[in-house]
């Protein structure tokens, strides 16, 4: 996958959870729909068939976790990666 492909689908998620959450404002809940499954179920093979299992948890992670920052840590706390940007992200999954 190029970079430019990643930050289109990492965009296009993030559009798709901006829709969502507008919706959710005017209480229309689709999170549970059958629309959003099957967009997320594409969205995750991708993700794995490209990067594998680990890729889709940092991926999901880089997107949904609430953290201060998007640094990961060895086990003994020392930085692995500083992921800050899409491009951080995807040059650390191609890494792997």
């Amino acid at each position: 996958m190029t970079l430019q492909q990643f930050k289109n689908i990492i965009n296009k998620v993030n559009s798709f959870d901006d829709c969502l959450n507008k919706l959710s404002e005017l209480g229309i809940e689709l999170i549970d729909s059958p629309l959003c499954s099957c967009f997320f179920s594409i969205f995750e093979e991708l993700i794995r068939l490209s990067y594998g299992e680990v890729g889709l948890d940092y991926v999901l992670w880089w997107l949904y976790e609430s953290v201060e920052d998007k640094t990961i840590l060895d086990e003994n706390d020392n930085e692995i990666a500083n992921l800050e940007t899409v491009e951080d992200l995807y040059n650390y999954l191609e890494s792997l």
